[in-house]
């Protein structure tokens, strides 16, 4: 026997009114449903995964199926409601899932306050019933596709719920595919839709408002479990999108740099840009053959031509993992990675931060690549003693 699932609620069925495309009235800005045509989607969706619908509502009963039709040379199952052609085919909705044909079900459950259920409820005037495999599978994972926990942080524009789901949220209800990270989000507001029911502009609408909440949290934890977490959506969310920061944000990002933990690069780089002194990584106090690198190295490189010492070289914690150094604003920092690897590589760092100062040659350009060769045929036609 086919497992069912019965969405029930209260107030009668308008036929005409869940088989004209473009008839909603849904009128209530907290209403999932805006598109007038999800009750058509999900029915042609069951239909065509081999399902059944039927419709109970007071005294009426509407069984909905199809016949095959050939309609300009091309076979079509057209949809019937108690034998009458409903005006659309089971093609409708041909890229949709199987769990966005339960979502419009559930959804318009929602919206006029009913329950869903995989067990007929007799006390209400309408129940949709539906026996169909994969439309039960998505009612047995509901959880992927709406969240309904309570949030542990929220703000104006996004919820923050301590678990992870495969998607991102909006008013409750899966809009678009998340990458592995260790909280869910839920979107509160301004999420254009596309006619699936997708997130449209999920970078502007989703990313972008996640990353600004998470920059003005103000929960510790929160903030740095995010940092700390390596999984994939959390590692890449770009914190530049937000314009400032809160003092909890700043004051977590600083206490991980200075324990020599990694944070996020996007991260790294809000925290510069809002701090009202440029690098404030903490200084690391040198020993004297640590210095001593630092000195030849400093000498062999204006003895090149190239006064690095131009501008203040510290040497810092913090900048992140396997990083060697960082040029910002007019400085050159250096971890303690180069002292490790020998003179060389001190001297090879400080040459590139000051490159990035100096001329303005981002990593792995063009412009350094150009800058490099020039200076090694220069240093070539001065052991010669004449231009190439």
């Amino acid at each position: 026997m086919r497992k069912r699932i019965y969405f029930c609620n209260n107030g009668g069925f308008d036929l005409s009114a869940m088989l004209t495309f473009g008839v909603s009235a849904k009128e209530s800005s907290d209403s999932i449903g805006k598109f007038g045509t999800g009750f058509k989607y999900a029915v042609a969706i069951t239909l065509r995964l081999g399902g059944e619908i039927l419709v109970r509502s007071g005294d009426e009963e509407y069984n909905f199926s199809y016949v095959e039709k050939v309609i300009r040379g091309k076979s079509f199952n057209v949809v019937t409601v108690n034998g009458k052609e409903a005006g659309f085919t089971t093609a409708l909705g041909s890229h949709w899932e199987p769990w966005q044909a339960f979502r419009e079900l559930y959804c318009n459950c929602l919206d006029e306050s009913g329950i869903t259920s995989d067990s007929p409820l007799d006390q209400f005037d309408t129940i949709i019933e539906v026996a169909c495999e994969q439309i039960y599978l998505a009612y047995q994972n509901k959880s992927n596709y709406f969240i309904e926990s309570t949030p542990i942080y929220a703000d104006r524009n996004v919820e923050i719920h301590n678990d992870s789901r495969p998607y991102f949220y909006y008013k409750g209800v899966a809009v678009c595919r998340s990458g592995k990270s260790i909280y869910s989000y839920n979107i509160l507001r301004d999420v254009d839709l596309t006619e699936d029911r997708t997130a449209k502009y999920p970078h502007h609408d989703i990313e972008r408002k996640i990353a600004i909440s998470i920059a003005t949290c103000d929960d510790p934890k929160i903030i740095e479990d995010i940092l700390l977490s390596r999984l994939e959506y959390d590692n890449a969310i770009n914190y530049s999108a937000s314009s400032t920061a809160s003092s909890e944000f700043i004051s977590k990002c600083r206490q991980l740099i200075s324990s020599d933990r990694c944070i996020p690069e996007a991260a790294f780089t809000l925290l510069n840009r809002l701090c009202d002194e440029a690098g404030e990584w903490p200084e690391v106090e040198l020993n004297n053959v640590e210095q001593a690198m630092i000195d030849k190295s400093v000498a062999f490189l204006r003895a090149l031509g190239e006064p690095v010492d131009d501008y203040d070289i510290k040497t810092v914690k913090g900048l992140g993992d396997n990083c060697m150094g960082r040029a910002f604003d007019g400085r050159i920092y250096l971890s303690k990675i180069p002292f490790q690897l020998g003179t060389k590589q001190v001297a090879s760092t400080i040459l590139e931060e000051y490159v990035h100062l100096k001329h303005g040659c981002p990593d792995f350009s063009r412009e350094i690549q150009s800058w490099l060769f020039d200076k090694i045929l220069s240093i070539g036609e001065s052991i010669n003693g004449e231009p190439l």
